[in-house]
């Protein structure tokens, strides 16, 4: 791993460096720990470290709100993320998430597909734009750089990031097929002269898609 690049920071692993293999997606998000196929590349183990809070906050979220539709979904809940939610260390996230996520549809700007439970209140769960945008770019860059070796955010500075708040899944390109399917997450990508679309989608039910802009590119 020694001079490899990490796609993180960007920066040459060194050999007195801490180097994690990480999961691109994180593998959280599966049912199983190491889903077949899944891409693993080198990081310095505190890139990697930065970002697990933020990871298993957007895994708990979309799970607690996709489970009401996909059966993987309410394993995953039932395995991973209630008894995490459960922990000691959790508790104060817990008890904001009963206490303070649930919003009205008008104040959400990011929100999850909704149980009937919530949907007959009009109400949402809100997720974190700042927490989630992180999360989400950091699976882009892993992606991009599997494939090219290059850091995304350079070639193209101008991002955006937006959820489809859709189901089931239709509003996506269809000009453009799936790429890549590990089961709880599947994504397509679009090139562009000025620049790419990505699409994620997440257990069937959550669909993100983030767009790589050069400057002044649209």
């Amino acid at each position: 791993m020694v001079g490899k690049i990490c796609y993180i920071c960007g920066k040459t692993l060194l050999r007195q460096d801490e180097v994690n293999e990480d999961h691109v997606p994180f593998k959280g998000l599966f049912l199983r720990d190491n889903p077949s196929g899944i891409i693993k590349l080198p990081t310095h183990r505190i890139c990697h470290s930065e970002f697990s809070i933020d990871e298993e906050y957007f895994r708990d979220l979309l799970v607690i709100t996709s489970a009401e539709w996909k059966p993987t979904a309410d394993k995953i809940l039932e395995e991973k993320v209630l008894p995490s939610l459960l922990h000691a260390r959790k508790r104060k996230f817990t008890e904001r998430l009963v206490r303070e996520e649930l919003k009205p549809l008008k104040e959400i700007p990011y929100f999850t597909n909704l149980p009937p439970a919530l949907a007959e209140q009009k109400l949402g769960i809100k997720m974190s734009v700042e927490r989630s945008d992180r999360v989400l770019l950091k699976i882009a860059k892993g992606l991009f750089f599997n494939e090219t070796q290059q850091l995304i955010e350079k070639l193209f500075p101008s991002i955006k990031i937006t959820q489809i708040f859709q189901f089931p899944i239709r509003n996506y390109d269809s000009s453009f097929p799936t790429i890549g399917d590990y089961g709880e997450f599947k994504y397509a990508k679009k090139e562009l002269p000025e620049g790419i679309d990505y699409y994620f989608i997440f257990y069937d039910v959550q669909l993100f898609k983030l767009i790589f802009r050069k400057i002044g590119g649209g």
